[in-house]
């Protein structure tokens, strides 16, 4: 496995949200890409390190790759499948929505929790499990 090197100057800022970032995560295996969720209801997919990271000065990102909205509320948590294809995202609006990265749209929308959803991970053989949970119990589990 190659070895990661973090950087060591401040490289990049991203600015896509209009809202507080409640939720990031990286992309499976290499981090190539990042994942923000945001009070204003929406995932953004940008990279992670500009194209142009040898900057002197940090770059700035305003724009993200592409936008994914469906949330009510503020979203909370997101994860990616180790596939890179499909990621889950959870919120204040108690739904569970299952997203298809490159299309832009939910292939699947779950509810059963009754206030915030605030944790999602995929599980299982395959990611074939999204597991979800909240400040008070149960933990819910869904097929993906």
């Amino acid at each position: 496995m190659p070895r990661t090197i973090f950087p060591t100057r401040h490289i990049h800022t991203l600015k896509t949200h209009n809202g507080p970032v409640n939720a990031v995560t990286f992309s499976s295996s290499g981090g190539t890409y990042v994942l923000t969720g945001s009070s204003d209801r929406a995932v953004h997919l940008s990279r992670a390190v500009p194209n142009n990271s040898n900057s002197p000065t940090a770059v700035e990102t305003t724009t993200p790759i592409q936008k994914y909205e469906a949330h009510g509320y503020s979203v909370l948590d997101i994860a990616v499948a180790a596939d890179n294809a499909r990621f889950a995202s959870v919120g204040g609006d108690r739904q569970v929505f299952l997203w298809d990265v490159e299309q832009g749209i939910t292939t699947k929308r779950w509810s059963g929790h009754n206030s915030r959803v605030e944790a999602v991970q995929f599980a299982g053989d395959g990611d074939s499990v999204v597991v979800t949970g909240k400040p008070l119990p149960p933990a819910l589990l869904f097929p993906s």
